[in-house]
């Protein structure tokens, strides 16, 4: 999702736009079929997951997740894909299972059996949790805790060497058959590809698809290389590789070009970079279904380069002001012809699982993520004014829109004349704070596809769901995913309510089955690596119908994570987070002002910046949070005593807990550097914080999954085999997605209108380049003194320059990022050194000691 423009288009309105030239020939037929009365019963889902995936993948899955060789795999389980589990209870809404059978096979094996591979992939992982401690997150969260068991013992007397010895599994103690809440677990955000995905390779890829099916996954995003597609489509309509290539973004901001209006960002990637995305695209894909995982297409959404509005001029094709970016109304015949050479082509490149994914009005007037506006507030009760909520409403009453019916109908004619078992997933963004007026514009779109084949993706149901309005209209019966967003831009920063996430994503469940459309649950977010408690929790709701107890799920939780036999200090480390950062209680945006998922804290923020420049409070106790720090610490160091080690899980949370603390210190210190009247008093609180921003970045630096290096290490690894500039364009958009969202330019002494929104606590971002920003304006406070007045355009000029500088300091050969190098040697997920700059540990206890009073008293800071 771009971030909001500065100046939002126009509301779609209370009232339907205007219909087009085209339109009223199509009326009297139509209005014919909407005469219909259309039932309000639930559809179900036109689709089946079971069967799906080959058990050997599962095989090579667990060898690369736990270490072992393939051959050791075999011989330790006994993994099937099954038609039915034996016991279905009567109430269940879903016909996808897993069984781990208590006991062993006859030669010796765990049993664990499953409908498709996401189900045997989370029984496989549902076992390597419970029995072994283990865990499974994203690489830079911490990544995999492993606890292999010990080797078995030879019959012959004396210990296995390990090579080719089997290890002594545990036994499983009891039968368990676990049936999904609802058939789809889904994963993924159009724009993740670019805050997150922009510069994976192959390994990272497998890395993900493996964590993905350990956690049940059986529906995701896969976009990766679709602009090779679209290349050879726009070909055929007389558009050339120059003229493509001008209209598609860099590697970072692909989203925004391939339908949402934002074009020319980052200069245009290489031809053959997009070539070596469609190969990618390729191992995607066979490795997702290999594993049982359905990958979600890109279908066409109607925006077409601008020269196509010169080629053919008679086509109701709308160039937005910008120049760069063209939609085509769906109703154009031109529509379905451009339609059906790129379904045809993508069909014979990637193959097909029959789902597809595309957003938008379909009108040519709005862009996919430019959503009406005036109705983020009618969320359940909250607008009695307004009427929502104040009196029944029918779903049966409500009038199907000829127009929205009209293009829809042809949007999904274009999937379903090239794969007649077309499903079409729709991110409902777009439709946040509709009104009851405009409800007939959404049941025309509903309408318009075959029941159970049009999915509405309800992607902010953490904050303000959508099914549930209007008297549970559950989107007039069409399947939905219960599904939150949680994170903008891959912001970093602790939050997310466990106790919403376990509750609302099984709320439609108390409905009977042929009521609530409910099909899965699922996350959206724009960025990964954040929060992994908060995924874990909503992995594991995808194989619940009723909430967990949060406190025991925390507790197993911990255990898992961290694995040893561990010291009272990680429990009750826990139950801290549990209560404050992943509280019932988290900041709304239409009470306290903000969204903690955009909080920045003064760590990143820009002193009067061009949007949301001031820093958020927090929301909880700050000290609980200062306390389950020190807990944390106190855990490390038992096991450090204890065992010589401790896992690389918990080295990311003492330091992502850490930074945390020091974020919301840092918002005191900002807020007294702000307000300072005086020249001494604007020095000293200017001074205390660049200072803890140099220590938090200090910080930040023991920890490689929060730093800025690991970010431009992958952007580089794109780059090889590339000549120099490309390898620089590459960590060129790598710097300022992060920093000014688009890169800066040389000659420009103003910032970007979406400047920060990708902003990050990483180490070296934040003791380099945000310090430096920081910096700058005490300059430019000072000199105010003097001049008797702030000169905003000089400083924000500064500020540009800087950024300019910074973007394009490749490899970091003027501003090293945390040229002190980790102090931690990581061995198979373990720390178990500690050099001279000294640790994670000794840096957050000595971070602690200096900053306690500012935490317990802001008047100290």
């Amino acid at each position: 999702r771009p971030p909001d423009p500065p100046t939002p288009p126009p509301s779609y309105g209370r009232t339907m736009p205007e219909l087009p030239p085209s339109l009223p020939a199509l009326l009297p037929p139509l209005l014919l079929l909407l005469a219909a009365p259309v039932p309000v019963s639930a559809d179900r889902l036109d689709f089946s997951f079971a069967g799906r995936g080959n058990v050997s993948a599962i095989y090579g899955m667990l060898s690369r997740v736990v270490g072992i060789g393939y051959d050791e795999t075999l011989r330790a389980f006994d993994l099937r894909i099954i038609n039915a589990c034996s016991e279905r209870p009567p109430d269940a809404r879903s016909e996808l299972c897993f069984e781990l059978l208590s006991g062993r096979s006859p030669d010796g094996r765990i049993v664990i059996q499953a409908t498709s591979g996401p189900e045997l992939g989370y029984g496989l992982g549902h076992y390597l949790r419970k029995y072994l401690n283990m865990s499974f997150s994203w690489k830079r969260t911490g990544g995999h805790h492993i606890n292999l068991p010990p080797l078995r013992e030879r019959s012959g007397g004396g210990e296995s060497t390990g090579e080719g010895g089997l290890y002594s599994w545990p036994t499983p103690s009891d039968d368990e058959t676990v049936y999904r809440g609802s058939d789809i677990s889904y994963m993924a955000n159009v724009v993740t590809f670019s805050y997150t995905f922009a510069f994976y390779d192959f390994g990272d890829w497998e890395y993900l698809l493996d964590w993905a099916t350990l956690g049940g996954i059986n529906l995701a995003l896969a976009y990766t290389g679709q602009e090779e597609v679209y290349r050879k489509a726009f070909e055929s309509f007389g558009v050339n590789t120059t003229e493509f290539l001008k209209w598609t973004n860099g590697p970072a901001y692909l989203a925004w070009s391939r339908g949402q209006s934002i074009h020319g960002v980052a200069q245009s990637p290489p031809k053959e970079w997009l070539v070596d995305q469609w190969k990618l695209q390729k191992q995607i894909l066979g490795r997702m279904r290999q594993m049982g995982m359905v990958p979600i297409l890109p279908a066409f959404q109607g925006n077409v380069p601008p020269i196509v509005k010169s080629l053919y001029p008679k086509a109701n094709i709308t160039i937005r002001p910008s120049g760069l970016a063209a939609w085509i109304d769906a109703l154009d015949p031109l529509f379905d012809e451009i339609a059906g050479v790129y379904m045809k082509i993508l069909l014979e490149d990637f193959g097909t699982d029959n789902w597809y994914e595309a957003d938008g009005y379909f009108n040519m007037k709005e862009s996919p993520w430019y959503l009406p506006r005036g109705g983020d507030a009618r969320h359940r009760g909250e607008a009695e004014e307004d009427g929502v909520g104040s009196d029944k409403l029918s779903p049966d009453d409500v009038p199907i829109d000829p127009e929205s019916y009209a293009r829809a109908k042809v949007a999904y004619g274009a999937m379903s004349k090239a794969d007649p078992k077309a499903v079409w997933l729709y991110q409902g963004w777009v439709w946040r704070g509709f009104t009851k007026e405009q409800l007939p514009f959404m049941k025309g779109f509903i309408k318009a596809v075959p029941a159970g084949r049009f999915v509405v993706l309800d992607m902010y149901d953490e904050e303000m769901q959508q099914w549930d309005l209007f008297d549970d209209f559950s989107y007039f019966g069409a399947p939905f995913i219960w599904s939150v967003l949680h994170n903008f831009g891959g912001n970093t920063g602790l939050w997310g309510s466990l106790d919403i996430v376990n509750e609302r994503s099984m709320e439609a469940y108390k409905f009977p089955i042929n009521v609530t459309s409910q099909a899965g649950v699922g996350f959206a977010p724009e960025g990964f690596d954040q929060n992994p408690a908060y995924y874990s929790l909503l992995l594991d709701t995808s194989f619940r119908t009723k909430p967990s107890n949060l406190t025991q799920w925390t507790r197993e939780y911990v255990a898992q994570r961290y694995g040893h036999p561990l010291p009272d200090a990680a429990f009750e480390a826990w139950q801290i987070l549990k209560d404050t950062v992943y509280g019932k209680v988290q900041p709304s945006v239409e009470k306290q002002g903000f969204m903690c998922e955009k909080a920045r804290d003064a760590l990143s923020v820009l002193p009067l910046g061009p949007q949301e420049d001031q820093v958020q409070p927090e929301w909880y106790p700050l000290l609980d949070l200062f306390n389950g720090w020190g807990l944390l610490v106190d855990t490390a160091l038992t096991l450090l005593k204890e065992t010589g080690s401790y896992p690389t899980t918990l080295n990311y949370d003492v330091v992502n807990v850490g930074r945390e603390v020091l974020a919301k210190v840092s918002n005191r210190m900002f807020l007294k550097m702000m307000n300072a009247t005086t020249t001494s008093t604007l020095k000293k609180h200017g001074q205390k914080l660049l200072g803890i921003m140099k220590d938090a970045d200090f910080l930040l630096c023991q920890e490689n999954g929060l730093t800025m290096r690991g970010w431009i290490e992958e952007s580089q690894n794109m780059g090889k085999g590339y000549p120099r500039d490309v390898k620089e364009y590459f960590e060129l958009n790598a710097r300022s997605q992060v920093t000014t969202w688009e890169p800066q330019l040389a000659d420009s002494s103003t910032l970007t209108p979406i400047f920060d929104y990708a902003n990050k606590h990483w180490g070296g971002l934040v003791g380099n380049y945000y310090l430096n920003r920081t910096a700058i304006y005490l300059k430019h406070r000072l000199q105010s003194f003097k001049t008797g007045g702030f000169n905003k355009t000089a400083y924000v000029a500064d500020v540009a320059s800087w950024s300019y500088q910074w973007e394009n300091d490749f490899g970091g050969k003027q501003y090293p990022l945390c040229s002190y190098r980790s102090a931690l040697v990581q061995e198979s997920g373990q720390i178990t050194q500690h050099k001279s700059l000294g640790s994670a540990l000794q840096i957050s206890r000595d971070l602690m000691d200096k900053y306690a009073g500012c935490v317990k008293d802001p008047r100290a800071c």
